[in-house]
């Protein structure tokens, strides 16, 4: 005669005999075609009348990881570490990857580290090395931008020396979480124009599309960083000045030096713009007047084009820092 399976009560409820094992098999195979919904109502539907068995328990926190109940999946992975004789690695590399979820990265460095001066298979080791390195990446990550947000929140009172080291560190760094913050410092007319210009050449760099109001010299010009050619120095009149600077000054090279000097500095005050834009005046004649601007600093003539030379020297005045 065939032996009768008792039946199971739950509360006032009974419990047909294979009612709870069809709806874990149920369960098992909705986590198997990726219906993590599913699984988890049957699940909890089974764990409400049974204690889970431990192969159940893991696969449902697996599903509870795959549809962000995290800190829930967090739980039941620590249930299923009280269980004997569990696949201890798989448990922990679901359970750290919760946890950086969770953002509870120095519970799982130091976790992953414990697990690590453990005796392990090397497809083990790869696998927590791998949690680890991920969690060390977001570490990172948090960090540069808890960096980068305490420079923001000091940059308008901070020395000029230490507000250009950290607009050129912008050039590595995603600016886009900042853009709003940056835009205000370009369009803020007290901010030194090198640093200004330097935040302009970021947003071009970084192709952030988005309108500034940029101060230089007594107007404001709206910018869209993603129209212009490229930097300061990508100018077509820059690189043309550069251009004269070596036909006519090669034999001089510390004037050449001086002068190139003195062309850098002015295209970052004009950028966006280039000279003839800025003050009215082309290529030759820019570049007689600086040649005039040297000569005269060095007393080597008396005469000058007064009207260049006023220019030449306000741009100098304005750019003028001590770094």
């Amino acid at each position: 005669m065939k032996r009768k399976e008792p039946l199971r009560k739950k509360g006032n409820m009974i419990v047909f005999p294979g009612v709870i094992e069809r709806t874990l098999e149920i369960a098992h195979e909705h986590a198997e075609y990726y219906r993590y919904d599913e699984a988890v109502q049957d699940f909890e539907k089974a764990f409400d009348l049974v204690e889970p068995p431990t192969r159940s328990l893991l696969a449902y926190a697996y599903c509870l990881y795959e549809v962000r109940r995290f800190a829930d999946a967090r739980d039941v992975c620590e249930r299923v570490l009280t269980h004997p004789n569990i696949p201890m690695i798989e448990v922990m590399e679901l359970y750290l990857t919760v946890c950086i979820e969770l953002k509870e990265y120095a519970h799982v460095q130091t976790l992953a580290s414990n697990l690590l001066q453990q005796s392990l298979t090397d497809e083990q080791r790869e696998k927590i090395e791998r949690v680890k390195l991920l969690n060390e990446k977001i570490m990172d990550r948090l960090e540069g931008q808890q960096t980068v947000q305490d420079r923001l929140d000091t940059f308008l009172t901070s020395p000029i020396h230490e507000q250009d080291q950290f607009v050129s560190a912008l050039f590595q760094q995603n600016i886009r979480p900042y853009k709003e913050t940056l835009i205000r410092y370009a369009e803020n007319a007290s901010v030194h124009p090198l640093i200004r210009a330097t935040l302009l050449t970021v947003f071009c760099e970084q192709q952030i599309d988005c309108v500034i109001h940029y101060p230089i010299d007594e107007r404001t010009i709206d910018i869209n960083p993603t129209e212009l050619v490229g930097s300061p120095f990508d100018m077509p009149q820059y690189k043309a000045l550069i251009s004269l600077a070596h036909q006519h000054l090669d034999a001089d090279p510390s004037k050449l030096e001086l002068v190139e000097d003195v062309i850098k500095r002015h295209a970052l005050y004009v950028y966006p713009l280039d000279w003839e834009t800025f003050c009215g005046y082309t290529t030759d004649e820019m570049f007689a007047g600086y040649v005039q601007y040297m000569e005269l600093l060095f007393g080597q003539r008396d005469d000058m084009d007064a009207d260049i030379m006023s220019c030449i020297q306000q741009m100098e005045l304005n750019m003028n820092v001590e770094m």
